[in-house]
């Protein structure tokens, strides 16, 4: 059987995808409600917002992660 046929790996892909999908749609609903509290002065849509926001928010947990592994490479010979 190979790999890519493993109904149990299969699962979990389908399990992190569903994961994902979860943590896309708070981020957009937070998205959402800050943009209802506040909207921009060039009249654009959310949706014309949404990308901006989303690569945002993906560059914000990106710095956060490098700062919070960043102790485990101290004296470390790299």
């Amino acid at each position: 059987m190979s790999e890519s046929k493993d109904p149990i790996k299969q699962h979990r892909l389908a399990e992190l995808i569903t994961v994902i999908n979860e943590i896309v749609r708070y981020w957009r609903e937070l998205g959402r409600k800050r943009y209802d509290a506040n909207p921009p002065a060039d009249g654009r849509s959310f949706e014309e917002h949404w990308p901006l926001f989303l690569n945002l928010l993906l560059l914000d947990q990106a710095i956060r992660w490098s700062k919070a592994l960043r102790p485990l490479s101290w004296n470390c010979e790299n």
